[in-house]
């Protein structure tokens, strides 16, 4: 972005200000009016510098959603999602996200994605009409904690890609009445990982 400064003295005082400032000088000349100009444009320096303070910005904004999210003590689901593109683009670090918002106990998800969460795996395990399906992917604890159903955390984020790439997916905790299993899901099955 240039800028332009008509007018001698004007023209001077910018030329001063711009170096000191930071800025370089473009071009330089008479206008129709036979009136001087300077054309300045911020240096790569200066460019630089107004870069790195616009993302420390940014990295602000979004460290104040994780805050926020801690501070209300449950997560929706397009929060949820939106943490785990972060953690997958390298906008957070899985240690952030589990320092920031879960923490050792877990974080709580809203009644809404419980009750999805919780139909959904029942489906997997059971018929409609509560017989264990042939081809349920649970075992037998498993089975228990869904009949004695209590409630579903967030644990954490589960690593779920190679060597080559990260693939963050959320590992949920479901409770039972007196165990508990951990899940995360992919390729549209749970997969028991404790």
């Amino acid at each position: 972005m240039a800028y332009r400064v008509t007018g001698f003295k004007l023209g001077e005082k910018a030329r001063e200000h711009a170096e000191k400032s930071g800025y370089k000088i473009t071009g330089f000349g008479w206008n129709k009016e036979n009136k001087h100009f300077y054309e300045y444009e911020p240096s790569e320096e200066l460019k630089e510098k107004s870069f790195v303070i616009k993302k420390e910005k940014e990295t602000e904004k979004k460290k104040l959603f994780l805050q926020e999210i801690k501070d209300r003590g449950e997560i929706t689901e397009k929060e949820l999602l939106l943490v785990k593109r972060r953690l997958n683009d390298g906008t957070y670090t899985s240690k952030e996200v589990y320092d920031t918002i879960i923490g050792d106990d877990g974080l709580k998800l809203t009644f809404s994605q419980q009750e999805k969460g919780y139909k959904w795996l029942y489906n997997k395990g059971f018929t409609s009409k509560g017989e264990i399906r042939s081809n349920s992917p649970f075992g037998y604890r498993e089975e228990e904690i869904l009949k004695n159903y209590h409630s579903i955390r967030l644990k954490d984020f589960y690593d779920a890609g190679n060597q080559n790439f990260k693939n963050f997916v959320p590992l949920y905790e479901v409770e039972g009445n007196e165990t508990s299993m951990e899940y995360y899901v992919q390729g549209g099955e749970p997969h028991i990982v404790g």
